[in-house]
């Protein structure tokens, strides 16, 4: 068996060779990262599989909600989107009127959905995560506690 003797001070030199040569490349992974998200409309861009659920405090649909939609977006600031939700239990088509987004380059953004039917459009702040592959959301209209997750198909 051979045996190599390693003088102390030459063990903690490479040690920390070691462990600085693993520093740079992590802090210049993360480096590139960060560069790498900046986000722009584009980020949003293609079909997207999304579910919703939550709850609204207000009538007349107060109650559970929850829906699936599939959402088609351009990557210059407009989507689309048709599913199925249900408020309460009660099971009714989503077909929108088509609707804007912005994006800020901290991949944040938010988007409005006309809807059908004369109501009022609706509002979600949301993140790209997984570099545009999904999105978490929120709708931000006062009486409405929902969340949303987005999937490129």
């Amino acid at each position: 068996m051979l045996h190599c003797h390693i003088a102390p001070k030459a063990s903690l030199v490479l040690s920390l060779l070691i462990l600085l040569g693993i520093g740079c490349i992590f802090f210049g992974e993360q480096a590139n990262a960060s560069s790498d998200e900046l986000c722009t409309l584009k980020n949003v861009k293609g079909a997207f599989g999304a579910t919703f659920t939550g709850t609204i405090t207000v009538e007349p649909f107060a109650g559970p909600f929850a829906a699936v939609t599939r959402i088609v977006c351009d990557g210059k600031g407009k989507c689309h989107g048709e599913g199925t939700q249900s408020f309460n239990g009660n099971i009714v088509p989503f077909v929108d009127q088509g609707a804007t987004y912005t994006v800020n380059p901290d991949c944040t953004g938010s988007i409005e959905v006309n809807l059908v039917g004369g109501l009022p459009p609706i509002h979600f702040d949301f993140i790209i995560v997984n570099r545009g592959k999904e999105l978490r959301s929120i709708q931000t209209d006062p009486g409405t506690v929902i969340t949303g997750n987005l999937r490129q198909q």
